[in-house]
Parts: C-alpha cells; sequence; structure tokens
C-alpha cells in the first residue's frame, strides 16, 4: 500500500477523474440478460415445451447449465463498476494501477461501433491500450485535463 501511494505521489497533481457509467453498465447488462434469457428457451424447446414441462420435464443437467451461463454471461458488464481512470500531471490511475506518460507515449483515441448502436472506445498509447468504453466521457476528460479545454 506504501510504494502504491508513493507513485500516486510521483504523478504529481489530480486532474481529473473518470468514474463508471452505470447507466451504460445497467443497460449493457439488461441488454446482455435479455439475450441469454432468449437463449434458454431456445436451448430448452421453445415456449411451447416450457409449457409442458410438468408432462415432459426437461434434463436437469441443461437446465442447470443456462442458468449459469446466463448468470456468467448476463452479469458480465457488472465487473466494471469498480472501473476507474484518473488523470496526473505525470500519468494516470487505470484500475488502480500506475502508469507514467514517460512509459506510455502518446495517446490515441480510438472509437469502434459494431452492431449499429454499441460503441467500445480504446486510449491507445505507444505502450498499451485501455478500454474505457465503460467510463464516463474520457476522451472529454482527457481534453480537459492536458488540452485546458
Amino acid at each position: 500500500m506504501e510504494k502504491e501511494y508513493e507513485s500516486e505521489r510521483q504523478l504529481g497533481r489530480r486532474l481529473t477523474e473518470c468514474e463508471a457509467d452505470r447507466g451504460k453498465i445497467a443497460l449493457r447488462t439488461g441488454l446482455h440478460m435479455i439475450f441469454c434469457i432468449l437463449m434458454d428457451i431456445v436451448s430448452l424447446g421453445g415456449i411451447r415445451a416450457i409449457r409442458n414441462f410438468a408432462v415432459r420435464p426437461p434434463n436437469m443437467g441443461v437446465v442447470i447449465l443456462d442458468v449459469v451461463l446466463t448468470l456468467v454471461i448476463g452479469l458480465y458488464p457488472l465487473i466494471h463498476l469498480r472501473d476507474t481512470l484518473a488523470f496526473y500531471e505525470y500519468g494516470i490511475v487505470f484500475r488502480k494501477k500506475v502508469y507514467f506518460w514517460s512509459e506510455l507515449g502518446s495517446v490515441e483515441w480510438r472509437t469502434h461501433t459494431y452492431g449499429g448502436i454499441f460503441t467500445s472506445v480504446v486510449m491507445a498509447t505507444n505502450k498499451r491500450a485501455f478500454s474505457v468504453t465503460y467510463l464516463k466521457q474520457p476522451k472529454k476528460q482527457y481534453n480537459r485535463a492536458y488540452m485546458k479545454q
């Protein structure tokens, strides 16, 4: 803990910070869950087969596998609730790890839209790419910190 605190002190003054975008995470989680539930219905034989479970029950292995996969895949976006990105004079802190600009190099922003509605945002440097998709306005905060806008 002391080493982490010392590294943050070497970064200089904190300029701004991005927190997790809870709205985007909630939307993605909801969409993942809807997709998984639809896939569960298909894997169990459709609505008609589900209505006849009293007459012909499904294989419990399939049901357990469906429930586990639905929870894992459907709730996956929730891991991003703790994501943070703090901009400092001489570096950044991303997911509680310290990175210095002298090691990272210059920043390039990449935005990729897939499916027409989903957007992925990456802050790419010379050494590493950071997926900042689930953060609130990271590019705007970067510009506010370093471009004085």
